[in-house]
């Protein structure tokens, strides 16, 4: 064996470790390459997360302007109350909230908060977009907006509050749509129970519920203790804070929050709005408030709609306003317009003993109920609005009440009457910076006693004090005299007696005529200096038209001429038209008493001295006397077409016809139509304004429900004013528009006091509009909106004319 090699055991030594074998190493110009991909990797990364980014920016901002868009369109479908774009911009999914979404529009309650005693600030209904938040996927969005209101104090103090509000939208077919919120929206049901209070709330609006449910509880101790309700510890009460739209609605509506309710239905807050601030949450609170005292109230009377609604919502506003917890509803423009309709007296008001709770709208029932029982309680101090409510359910009519808390009879309405009218006068605005004083006196027709004979005084307006100037006469009518020189009056004769007419001027009497008994004068109308009786002939039943020349004048009468129908006299007074029961239409000089038969037409007038018009069935015809030549014909195509735009009628014919003294090439015409009106047949009245140049005619305005058999137009001694009279055989008897010839401003008046026509008097200067009330009289200067009354303490008063 060879001993050249040397054995070495496990335990002699260590085997050598094996070498790694390394790879070769780089040059350098490989090791750029690896960076430079790391690089490009790193930043096509950064590129890819940027490019997504900036698409889902850009489809983030897109549908943010699509959803902002869509918002603006429901914004001006509640603005302009279009019903058509509403529809179009909300989702139809959910047909209940659709139904309920129209019902707000037509309430304006889709921004407007009226129903919880807010109001936008301004004319401007729009809110403030705050923020839109599209959700992940960008399929839904949800839209916040603030909005300002203002909520207005007992005493008139006006504050603002800004309320915030979600709307949610979802892209649907081809655009966004408003869509009803989800239950997750609104989150669970709680509960929370206070002293006397359980709500009933949804999670979303816990945070302002907790506020809520405090602030109910010290105003229910506040008012049992300001308004002497008999509370009791024990009384216990339910609100449940509903999430449906329509509940805005419900709140809104006085027949049902008077009625009593087991559980007190309010919308949500965040229906409302949610406060931004501790005004906000003030306002929102007091609105919850008022809604909630209502409910105590009712619970306490024990009421159930319907009858004396219109007193108990009085009475329970009268208790709202003394814890300024609403404001009183009435305001200037409402006492205006109390005296510009039938004031009825104290103790008529009975004729709205059965009328509902309503809301404050246009009217002469409400106001006049409201006006009497804040003065009740003026004048009766140990008395309050909720005993008086008290006493309206066990009272059976409206007369027993009233006579058990003022203390008068039927014919001694006396003092508290006055005091009615003193405060509705007391409310009335000032008269305005230039406008002068009345230069006139008026004369009246008055009795001091219910048995008493008419007298005729006079009121001066400088000294404000009354005069008697004729008594113990058996007078029965007063007009006023052409140029406002006196009064004609009429004295009613011993049985078997001819009526006696008279003019009065300057307490000098001149006999004008003498009619047969039985017959009576019943309107009268000046004719250049001279004037036209209306005469009845009770015997005939038919009336009779005397034209008075008051320029000759003897002592026995003054020179008259007898028509059977009336004349209309030409300006220079030589020519008179008339029809007859046959429509057919005669002229005759009237110096002369022979008649000349035309032909068949109606509704005559005339344009100049010798220029006159009538109406056939079909046109309005124009002839130029002498000779009935230059006719011009005038289809009334285009009077059909502004009536039928303004109306779905059946039927319209022309009542009457008068030039407009200010523009020789228009008339002003009335009309009578019948119309389909919900199923039924009505009857009404219009004017329109023609123009004989063009050929066109325009509606002017609405009047009552019919026109008399006479001409109802008239103007005002210096012809701005045209003076329109109508009748009605509802609410009211007799109505009176006056239009501006100039401004085309329009003013109604309405009357169910005056016994004979007009009923009303203008000054000789145009600007003073007198009418006369069974108490009172009522002097108006239109042109600035001024009205005044003159309290008396005479029984009654049915005639009044200006005098110079």
């Amino acid at each position: 064996m060879s001993t050249d090699f040397e054995w070495i055991t496990g335990d002699d030594g260590h085997w050598p470790a094996p070498q790694p074998e390394l790879p070769p190493k780089p040059t350098p110009r490989r090791q750029r390459w690896l960076l430079l991909a790391l690089v490009v990797l790193l930043v096509a990364g950064v590129a890819v997360r940027w490019q997504v980014r900036q698409r889902v920016e850009a489809a983030t901002t897109a549908v943010t302007e699509e959803v902002r868009a869509a918002y603006h369109l429901y914004v001006r479908a509640a603005a302009n109350h279009d019903t058509e774009l509403l529809r179009a911009v909300i989702s139809g999914s959910h047909p209940p909230w659709v139904a309920a979404q129209l019902a707000l529009l037509d309430e304006d309650l889709l921004l407007g908060r009226w129903s919880m005693g807010l109001h936008p600030v301004g004319d401007t209904t729009v809110p403030i977009i705050v923020r839109i938040t599209p959700t992940l996927d960008l399929t839904e969005a949800e839209v916040v907006t603030q909005q300002a209101f203002t909520f207005v104090h007992a005493d008139g103090r006006e504050e603002q509050a800004a309320l915030e509000h979600t709307l949610l939208f979802r892209h649907g077919r081809d655009r966004w749509l408003a869509v009803r919120p989800e239950a997750e929206f609104w989150g669970e049901w709680r509960l929370k129970t206070g002293q006397q209070i359980t709500l009933i709330y949804p999670q979303r609006d816990a945070k302002i519920a907790d506020h809520l449910l405090l602030g109910l509880e010290a105003e229910l101790a506040r008012a049992c203790r300001r308004l002497q309700l008999p509370c009791s510890s024990d009384d216990s009460y339910t609100i449940r804070l509903d999430t449906n739209p329509a509940s805005l609605a419900a709140v809104g509506n006085p027949g049902s929050m008077l009625t009593r309710q087991t559980v007190l239905n309010l919308p949500a807050p965040s229906l409302v709005g949610q406060p931004v601030d501790i005004t906000g949450e003030r306002a929102l609170l007091r609105g919850y408030k008022a809604h909630f005292i209502t409910a105590v109230i009712v619970h306490h009377t024990g009421w159930h709609c319907c009858e004396q609604g219109l007193f108990h919502q009085a009475l329970i506003d009268l208790q709202l306003r003394q814890l300024d917890l609403r404001p009183w509803p009435l305001q200037t423009q409402h006492y205006q317009e109390m005296v510009r309709n039938p004031v009825v007296g104290v103790y008529s008001l009975g004729r709205y003993w059965q009328e509902p709770p309503t809301l404050a709208a246009p009217g002469f029932a409400w106001p006049q109920v409201y006006t009497m029982l804040d003065v009740l309680l003026q004048e009766k101090p140990e008395l309050t609005p909720f005993a008086l409510q008290q006493s309206l359910v066990t009272m059976d009519s409206y007369r027993d009440w009233i006579n058990k808390h003022v203390g008068f009879i039927f014919f001694n309405q006396g003092r508290f009457q006055r005091a009615w009218l003193n405060a509705v006068q007391a409310h009335l605005p000032p008269a305005p910076a230039g406008l002068p004083p009345p230069t006139q006196d008026v004369l009246l027709l008055c009795r001091t006693g219910i048995q008493s004979t008419p007298h005729l005084y006079r009121y001066a307006w400088a000294s404000q004090t009354w005069t008697l100037v004729l008594a113990d006469r058996r007078l029965q009518f007063l007009a006023g005299l052409p140029g406002d020189k006196g009064v004609l009056l009429q004295e009613q004769p011993i049985q078997g007696q001819p009526l006696h007419t008279f003019a009065w001027v300057n307490g000098r009497e001149q006999t004008i005529a003498h009619h047969p008994a039985p017959s009576a004068l019943f309107r009268t109308d000046a004719v250049g200096a001279d004037m036209l009786l209306y005469v009845f002939k009770f015997d005939e039943n038919h009336p009779l038209f005397d034209l008075v020349d008051l320029a000759d004048c003897g002592p026995a009468a003054c020179l008259t001429a007898e028509f059977r129908h009336v004349p209309v006299r030409s300006p220079d007074g030589r020519w008179l038209l008339s029809v007859d029961d046959e429509e057919r239409l005669w002229l005759r000089r009237a110096a002369d008493v022979s008649v000349g038969l035309l032909w068949h037409g109606r509704a005559p007038f005339w344009l100049a001295d010798d220029v006159y018009g009538y109406v056939t069935e079909e046109q309005m015809m124009i002839n130029t006397l002498p000779g009935h030549v230059n006719v011009q014909a005038y289809p009334l195509d285009a009077v059909a077409a502004a009536v039928h735009d303004t109306y779905a009628l059946q039927e319209w014919q022309v009542h009457t016809l008068v030039p407009n003294p200010q523009n020789q090439n228009e008339v002003f015409i009335a009309s009578a139509y019948t119309a389909m009106l919900d199923g039924d047949r009505v009857k009404g009245t219009m004017v329109l304004r023609f123009d004989l140049t063009r050929g066109t005619a325009a509606f002017l305005f609405e009047t009552a429900g019919y026109f008399g058999p006479y001409n109802p137009f008239s103007f005002s001694p210096d012809g701005q004013w045209l003076t329109v009279q109508s009748y009605t055989d509802e609410a009211f008897d007799w109505q009176l528009d006056i239009l501006n010839l100039q401004s085309d401003q329009h003013v109604t008046y309405r009357s169910a006091h005056n016994v004979a026509l007009p009923g009303y008097d203008w000054s000789a200067d145009g600007r003073w509009l007198l009418r006369v009330g069974g108490d009172f009289i009522h002097l108006s200067a239109p042109q600035f909106g001024y009205d005044q009354l003159v309290i008396y303490d005479f029984v009654n008063c049915n005639f009044a004319a200006w005098v110079s």
